[in-house]
């Protein structure tokens, strides 16, 4: 048992992490295209989250690519010649 004005530093309570201090991780996952289009897909939780995201926007991507069409993406068609990247990134 711990009393006030006590000098045990042994019982001294465990530092927070870094990770529980800030806000929670939020990225975004961004479609960019030629002449500096980009387009914001969605935002997700944690990095493995807003992974999962961009690797099924690749899979529509080629899904459509391999019947000759082009992806739907945000109320827009976007030919698949067209696409840059496909960027994951911490929201600010």
């Amino acid at each position: 048992m711990m009393l006030f004005g006590s000098q045990d530093s042994s019982a001294a309570p465990p530092m927070p992490s870094a990770r529980g201090l800030g806000a929670p991780d939020i990225r975004r996952v961004i479609l960019r295209v030629n002449g500096d289009d980009d387009i914001v897909i969605g935002s997700a939780e944690g990095r493995d989250n807003a992974v999962q995201m961009a690797r099924n926007l690749v899979l529509h991507i080629e899904q459509a690519s391999n019947k000759g069409e082009w992806p739907r993406i945000d109320e827009r068609f976007i030919r698949p010649g067209a696409i840059v990247s496909i960027d994951v990134q911490r929201s600010e």
